[in-house]
């Protein structure tokens, strides 16, 4: 007998995924419906999520519970004035008094208290960190089932190296943190993007979380085809995709135009940035300006414009799990240049399967060697492809897991 799984998604818009964390929750979706009884709870439409089953017939396995377009029922706790109606609300049904009310679970609780009531399931996933501090409401329905977060990131770690330095922002941090190393209280287990990510998890909860998995970052390598990218047009273009607006990427793309690119400039006049993603551009001004550079902004489709590119850089300084733009670019062709941290959590080998550099001279150094060498870039580009196929494939990455999970309980 299968085991049953439920999945709560409190996100909209789930397909086609426009970003990073919905592309992992929704690729996880679809890998959990292949080997498991899956019912999920989201805030998308049914027909939404279920629009992609052309290219995913397992999802149409799925139990789906949807918030979407429910209209929040009447009780005494209407009676009072909206927010503070669904404050109090909030903390009579999770015993949670050191948090705002969150307005997501509102919405998803009686379509999550129905689901609980009525099943039983041997796993429970949950989508985002706030969910974990519902799980002791969650456990007093199905009491057997293993409460796993997958966790996309180290918030904490990400909130700490924006901090702004106000009150409000260090009272966000400490909460963060506390939430995360307090985890092994309320939850069974935990899968991190990285091994970087899951040790720190593990640290940080003192080692007592007891289901500890890596899920790394997949790619769908059959929408993602490979494409050798070395005619000259080609090679004279220079790609970053990602989103504009993740602290992470625009901190460095902005270091890569600033300290990067007047060196391959220098030696290599005539070539072009592309910069594709969505987000505000009021960050990227002096990019608007340039005429070396290319501000697409967002798009429905990136494919193509890695197709008019060769070399795709990923300039992170700092960040956490998996990057799945790089596995991307590695499954469409382009021979990637990133820095050790964008690298982490990615089993592959320097000046083999990806060009890797800390500083702007090697940075550059890299781009010029990919830009004018078509026999090295296809190089990278093969093996690149070939790690992605083996490792990072998203139907090897579900196989895997369906194993560890089938073997966990």
């Amino acid at each position: 007998m299968k085991k049953k799984v439920l999945i709560i998604m409190p996100y909209e818009n789930l397909y086609p995924p426009k970003n990073g964390g919905l592309q992992r929750c929704f690729n996880l979706f679809n890998q959990l419906t292949k080997h498991f009884e899956v019912t999920c709870v989201t805030h998308d439409s049914k027909e939404n999520l279920l629009s992609g089953s052309e290219n995913y017939p397992s999802t149409l396995n799925a139990a789906i519970y949807t918030s979407h377009n429910q209209k929040a029922a009447k009780d005494i706790f209407s009676l009072l004035p909206g927010r503070l109606g669904n404050a109090v609300k909030y903390r009579w049904l999770t015993k949670d008094f050191k948090h705002s009310a969150d307005g997501s679970f509102l919405k998803l609780y009686p379509v999550l208290k129905n689901v609980l009531k009525k099943d039983t399931f041997d796993y429970i996933i949950l989508e985002n960190l706030s969910l974990t501090r519902q799980a002791r409401w969650m456990r007093q329905y199905n009491k057997k089932a293993k409460i796993i977060y997958n966790a996309y990131n180290v918030d904490s770690l990400l909130a700490q190296k924006k901090d702004s330095g106000s009150v409000q922002q260090q009272k966000e941090i400490d909460d963060l943190a506390n939430t995360e190393s307090n985890l092994y209280k309320v939850i069974d287990g935990i899968f991190c993007c990285s091994q970087v990510d899951l040790d720190t998890f593990t640290d940080l909860n003192q080692r007592k979380i007891g289901i500890n998995y890596v899920l790394p970052n997949g790619v769908d390598t059959t929408f993602f085809n490979h494409s050798v990218n070395t005619s000259k047009d080609q090679l004279n273009n220079i790609i970053f995709c990602g989103s504009l607006d993740y602290e992470p990427n625009k901190e460095g793309l902005l270091w890569f135009y600033k300290n990067v690119w007047p060196l391959v400039i220098e030696r290599l006049p005539g070539r072009m940035l592309y910069v594709v993603g969505r987000g505000n551009s009021e960050s990227y001004r002096e990019l608007l300006k340039d005429a070396t550079v290319n501000f697409i902004g967002e798009v429905p489709e990136v494919t193509p414009f890695y197709r008019e590119c060769n070399v795709a850089i990923a300039p992170l300084l700092q960040g956490s799990g998996t990057r799945l733009k790089i596995l991307e670019a590695m499954s469409l062709g382009n021979p990637v240049v990133t820095t050790s941290i964008g690298i982490e959590g990615i089993e592959a080998n320097a000046n083999e399967d990806v060009a890797v550099s800390d500083d702007a001279r090697g940075f550059a150094d890299a781009v010029i060697h990919l830009s004018t060498d078509a026999g090295f870039s296809e190089y990278i580009s093969n093996n690149a492809r070939r790690l992605v196929e083996n490792k990072y494939s998203w139907d090897f990455i579900g196989d895997s897991l369906a194993a560890f999970l089938e073997s966990a309980s």
